[in-house]
C-alpha cells in the first residue's frame, strides 16, 4: 500500500481498508491472511539489487510505532542474542509448516538468511530508542 501511495501519488491509499488483515477474537492480535509468500517476497523486494526503496519503506513504517508487546520484544531480544537467529526462525517455521521445506531452494531464502540478523538489530535499535525517549 505504501508503495502504491508513492508510485501513484495517492496518499489516500494509506487510509483504505486492508482486506487481508484480521484481528483474533481470542487474543486480539492482528493476523495477515492469505499472504503465504509475503515473508520471502519481502526479502526479495528489500534486498534485490536496485530495490533499496523498500528498505526505506520498512524503516518508515517501523519508525511510526513506539509501542510494542512485551512478548514481541522478549522474543526479538532472544533472537538478536543468538548467533544464528535465521536458523531458529526457519526451524520454528518448518516445525509448524512442513511444506516450507519445498521452498528452501528459492533465492529469497538465501536473502532471508543473509539479512535477517541485520533486520532484527535494526528493530532492536528502534525499540531501544523508544524506551529511552
Amino acid at each position: 500500500m505504501q508503495d502504491g501511495a508513492e508510485k501513484q501519488h495517492r496518499p489516500q491509499v494509506m487510509h483504505e481498508v486492508i482486506r487481508n488483515l484480521r484481528q483474533s477474537y481470542i487474543t486480539k492480535k492482528l493476523w495477515f491472511i492469505d499472504n503465504e509468500s509475503g515473508f520471502l517476497d519481502g526479502y526479495d523486494l528489500m534486498y534485490h539489487p536496485g530495490n533499496q526503496k523498500y528498505i526505506r519503506f520498512h524503516n518508515q513504517m517501523l519508525h511510526t510505532i513506539c509501542l510494542f508487546r512485551k512478548s514481541l520484544v522478549d522474543n526479538l531480544l532472544t533472537l538478536v542474542q543468538s548467533n544464528a537467529p535465521e536458523k531458529i526462525l526457519l526451524h520454528y517455521a518448518l516445525k509448524h509448516e512442513p511444506l516450507l521445506k519445498n521452498l528452501l531452494h528459492f533465492k529469497e531464502v538465501n536473502l532471508f538468511i543473509k539479512y535477517f540478523k541485520t533486520r532484527l538489530k535494526s528493530v532492536e535499535k528502534w525499540i531501544n530508542y523508544c524506551k529511552n525517549r
